[in-house]
């Protein structure tokens, strides 16, 4: 990476165009409990694992052999969890009805949010530590805003979203891309259903949501195949936009939402086995599936550069994680243990996902490197087999016999090749290159990318 002053020279000594190829197979594999639910902090330095039986453990994902930290505080399985901006606090969900807000570098519990049924979906915001969205089974989708007090206490106000569009409200289809077939005609929202017992009315319209990269929007999918653009500050709706069905003029439940890291698109779970594929705000691209099987998917999430997509199929005696490019081309299907996806999740800045289990391990998939520590002169390059050359008749003429032919723009490009050759660039090996820019409005040191690790000293008995 050239920059002014010289040259940076402490990125990772790994070919950048392999690092974002899909990985290849299964390296190993983290036992800590049952795990059924995974997230990488922002640097993709440290990896959030929940567990069956309550616990959130903390990996250390460059050195996974023993847990970096232990987090017990929920009494069932954890449903789900997310990182602050900072890296400093991790939200947790729980099928004990709560939600969970950890200091992560103590192990204390900063806030913890009840509801009335089992909490599947927690979600930190992308800018601000103290701001985050939950949702329980039978309970409304909450806007929760944490406080510190001074006497060191945190309180937290809680703040209903919207989980159907307004009364007068025009549910229009997407705008389709050029290259994408368009959608049949939106089918007319049906009359007001009877009414319903109070704590099963948001259940029956709120299913999925996540933050836009900037969270200054949030995005509600509703299981009647409605998408809502809400205004975070306001909580005020938007837009609102009908999901499509395909082949058919049914409703579609949006089961989950997936951001891209830039920003760009968005990726829709949905209920009729595809994954809907959007520019953000809501222009509809295309669509991925299993024509043949027609699996459904329990997660689906985008490589770091946007550029892969990859959905783990959610049958119960296989664990296949089938990949796509951005244009829609099937590329692979990664076959792991006979056992069935829980949830995936791609490394920020590497070619690994790491992959939940039915049975309970998590496993990393990786690549096969073959390291090549070659040095060559500028121009040269090393060849693989050989290879007949054929040389030109004018390629090793002296270049002096033909300078006097020479015109005068030719004179000028020998005279700016020589001065580059002669040219030396100063080489800078202080100043740290940025390897994610996406919150630069952040301090690097309000942020907490490892965690401290504390020797056991040794204990003699006699």
């Amino acid at each position: 990476h050239a920059a002014a002053g010289g040259l940076k020279m402490n990125l990772a000594l790994v070919d950048p165009f392999r690092n974002e190829l899909p990985p290849e197979a299964v390296e190993e594999a983290l036992d800590m409990g049952a795990g059924t639910t995974c997230a990488f902090n922002r640097w993709g330095t440290l990896l959030a694992v929940g567990c069956h039986d309550g616990r959130v453990v903390v990996w250390d994902f460059d050195a996974h052999t023993v847990p970096a930290k232990v987090l017990a505080a929920h009494t069932h399985t954890v449903t789900s969890v997310s990182w602050s901006c900072d890296g400093r606090k991790l939200a947790s969900s729980s099928a004990d009805c709560s939600v969970c807000v950890w200091d992560v570098l103590s192990g204390d519990v900063d806030a913890r949010l009840r509801f009335e049924s089992a909490a599947w979906f927690v979600q930190m915001h992308p800018r601000l530590p103290n701001v985050l969205i939950a949702c329980a089974m039978y309970d409304t989708l909450v806007l929760l805003t944490l406080a510190k007090q001074d006497d060191g206490t945190w309180t937290y106000t809680k703040t209903p979203l919207p989980v159907s569009p307004p009364p007068n409200a025009v549910v229009s289809p997407p705008p389709v891309s050029g290259g994408a077939s368009p959608p049949l005609p939106p089918p007319p929202l049906s009359p007001s259903p009877p009414p319903l017992p109070k704590r099963l009315k948001p259940a029956a319209n709120s299913l999925a949501a996540s933050f836009d990269h900037t969270g200054e929007h949030i995005f509600v999918g509703t299981c009647r195949g409605v998408l809502l653009l809400v205004e975070t500050a306001t909580t005020r709706v938007v837009k609102t936009i009908r999901v499509q069905h395909v082949g058919g003029t049914s409703v579609v439940a949006i089961k989950a939402i997936e951001m891209s890291r830039c920003g760009k698109w968005m990726l829709l779970n949905c209920s009729d086995r595809t994954i809907r594929y959007y520019e953000i705000p809501a222009t509809f691209l295309r669509v991925y599936e299993d024509p043949v099987n027609h699996v459904p998917w329990t997660k689906c999430c985008f490589s770091p550069n946007g550029e892969y997509i990859i959905a783990g199929s959610a049958q119960k005696s296989q664990n296949n994680i089938y990949v796509w490019d951005r244009t829609g081309r099937f590329i692979k299907i990664l076959e792991g243990p006979k056992e069935g996806v829980l949830d995936i999740e791609w490394h920020p800045s590497r070619s690994n996902i790491v992959s939940c289990s039915t049975s309970g391990p998590v496993y990393i998939w990786g690549s096969n490197y073959t390291e090549n520590w070659s040095a060559f002169a500028p121009g040269f390059k090393e060849l693989e087999e050989n290879e007949e050359y054929f040389e030109r008749e004018d390629e090793f003429d002296i270049l002096d016999e033909g300078a006097q032919q020479e015109g005068p723009e030719a004179k000028k490009k020998r005279k700016k090749v020589e001065q580059e050759a002669t040219y030396h660039e100063v080489v800078d090996i202080e100043t740290v290159d940025r390897l994610d820019d996406t919150l630069d409005r952040l301090a690097d040191a309000s942020c907490l990318k490892y965690l401290p690790s504390i020797p056991e000293p040794d204990v003699f008995t006699r």
